[in-house]
């Protein structure tokens, strides 16, 4: 049986070719077709850290170990990334969703340390003094980074850490520890233990006040680096604390439960930011070879957006010489993930999230909410309640955001469907049986319950809304919303028959729809009353630079008005 350092040695090496196709003869790298940015330094570390390893490690599955075309490529990245330093340890940079700027980086700076580490013997004098002068400014620049950032009211707060903290303190202890700063290392170190104590309960962390799944893998990540620094017992504990709790929340085929990401919804896919530290465990290695199972599989994908193909690719490479050599056989008898039943947070009876698990259906039911903070764009996000997941066909419903869209709220309340933003201000969960559970949710202006339970062949929804008639914008009916993603092939037919391609954006009458609509040959859901359909509804995303995603995140939305105080059962159905 392969070890974990095989797997993942073997999906590094299977990306040199792509990140070789995406970079141009000055050493710049950009993973986005369309999406050029002037001074991309950001993305520089893409390249070099994993070509840089690649080229130096002696593996059975790495074919590129001493290969000129790849070392051409780590130091034609370097000096592209070198040219744009300012002279104080600052990258003039850009991104896929921020303007040409000079800034620290986080996260640049410990994989820049790391492969100039690797590349020294293959660099040239000039080169490699230039390296340590850049890398020695940076360790100023990016500990003031890391300090100002730790000062942030909300770090290590109400279980806040957010990611760019974490790698600036990585980058900062790796730095110091090279070069000798003991001051900066023990301020690293002290504020990891900070981050560190702010867990939840639940064994997650926040940011931006709600939990996030993808940009949590870099916290565990940054933590898991920590501890291999440090030894920290802590971060150890920590880092199994959270293992319990995604062992729970991922999706039987290893992508995130992308209702419990409070900020952006784009997790449906492999994160490859995966902490070696979860190696030290056996429930950790049984999860981590399931994981690297599910990412040689999917390989690379285009897009810095994909937390697991471009944006994973030196952290890989950092996972790879973080991974113990001495890895214990994998004990067969430990499954990857929690099986069938109806599973909470481990450590945290009170933490308003469920998974139902039965046969190859997951239903994951939400309670997390949060109010609407104006102010910044992730302030725009709240809080996703419903994903429905089938193992053949993936995220049938749920997964979607608000942003200000009051389509992608689970419940409304106005004159019409897809009317009054709605945000949820109080959420709860509670199990009912072996395999249903009950999610309450308070909106201003109506309470609504949602029962879910898995039967047979079936995922039934049971909603119900009562409406507060003191408030004048809750206006019967409620509506319960269901959004359904559109990726891949296959019409949308409605009960009546009507065919809808998914490249079109129409509304679909309650006639049209009839008392089911559904995927061709995927799912189909029953049981509408006068329901509406939005199909093809493309969400407004305020992380991208054009503040739309792009089509892989289509949406179908299902409007469903519900009688004030009566119940009406809808039934999810895979083909």
């Amino acid at each position: 049986m392969l070890r974990l350092k095989d797997k993942a040695v073997r999906y590094l090496a299977s990306c040199a070719e792509g990140i070789l196709a995406c970079e141009d003869a000055d050493g710049h790298f950009w993973p986005d077709a369309g999406r050029h940015a002037q001074w991309p330094t950001d993305f520089q570390q893409f390249a070099y850290y994993p070509l840089a390893l690649l080229y130096t490690l002696d593996h059975p599955e790495n074919p590129w170990r001493s290969n000129a075309k790849v070392l051409d490529g780590a130091l034609r990245s370097l000096r592209g990334m070198l040219k744009h330093e300012d002279g104080a340890g600052n990258y003039m940079g850009s991104g896929h969703d921020s303007p040409p700027r000079k800034f620290a980086g986080n996260w640049r700076s410990f994989s820049f340390l790391r492969t100039w580490e690797l590349l020294r013997p293959a660099m040239d004098r000039d080169l490699d003094v230039a390296c340590e002068a850049s890398l020695r400014r940076a360790l100023r620049a990016i500990a003031k980074t890391a300090r100002a950032s730790c000062a942030e009211e909300r770090f290590a707060r109400n279980h806040n850490v957010r990611n760019h903290p974490i790698w600036e303190l990585t980058a900062t202890l790796a730095l110091a520890k090279h070069f000798g700063d003991a001051e900066n290392e023990a301020f690293a170190a002290e504020q990891f233990e900070r981050a560190i104590a702010a867990q939840h309960p639940a064994g997650i962390w926040l940011e931006h006040d709600g939990p996030v799944m993808a940009y949590m893998h870099m916290t565990l990540s940054g933590l898991s680096h920590y501890h291999a620094l440090t030894g920290s017992a802590a971060a150890l504990e920590a880092l199994e604390k959270c293992l319990r709790f995604l062992r729970v929340f991922y999706w039987p085929n290893g992508h995130p439960c992308e209702v419990l990401d409070g900020r952006v919804r784009y997790t449906g896919y492999m994160v490859s930011m995966l902490p070696a530290a979860w190696a030290r465990f056996p429930k950790g290695r049984a999860t981590l070879h399931l994981l690297l199972d599910r990412i040689n599989a999917e390989g690379l994908q285009p897009g810095y957006q994909t937390h697991g193909s471009w944006l994973g690719l030196f952290h890989m490479a950092q996972f790879v010489r973080d991974l113990p050599n001495d890895e214990p056989a994998l004990d067969v008898s430990i499954p990857p993930l929690v099986g069938d039943g109806v599973h909470g947070a481990p450590g945290d009876a009170s933490f308003p999230a469920l998974m139902l698990r039965s046969g190859p259906w997951s239903v994951a039911l939400c309670g997390i909410t949060r109010p609407e903070l104006p102010g910044t764009r992730w302030a725009l996000d709240f809080q996703a309640h419903l994903s429905v997941f089938h193992e053949k066909h993936g995220v049938l419903i749920g997964g979607g955001h608000g942003k200000r869209q009051a389509a992608l709220s689970l419940f409304t309340a106005g004159s019409r469907p897809l009317g009054l933003p709605c945000l949820a201000t109080k959420g709860s969960v509670e199990k009912k049986g072996a395999a249903s559970g009950r999610l309450r949710l308070d909106y201003p202006g109506f309470r609504a319950t949602l029962d879910a339970e898995i039967v047979g062949g079936d995922v039934r929804l049971t909603a119900r809304t009562d409406l507060d008639k003191a408030y004048a914008q809750a206006v019967a009916p409620a509506y319960l919303q269901l959004p359904f993603l559109l990726k891949g092939e296959g019409e949308v037919v409605t009960g009546a028959g009507k065919r809808f391609a998914t490249d079109m954006q129409q509304e679909v009458s309650a006639e049209e729809l009839g008392a089911e609509i559904g995927r061709a040959g995927r799912f189909a859901i029953r049981g509408f009353d006068g329901a509406r359909a939005l199909i093809l509804f493309k969400p407004y995303n305020t992380h991208w630079m054009d503040a739309w995603y792009h089509e892989s995140k289509n949406l179908g939305i299902v409007a469903q008005p519900l009688a004030d105080g009566q119940a009406r059962t809808l039934a999810v159905r895979a083909l």
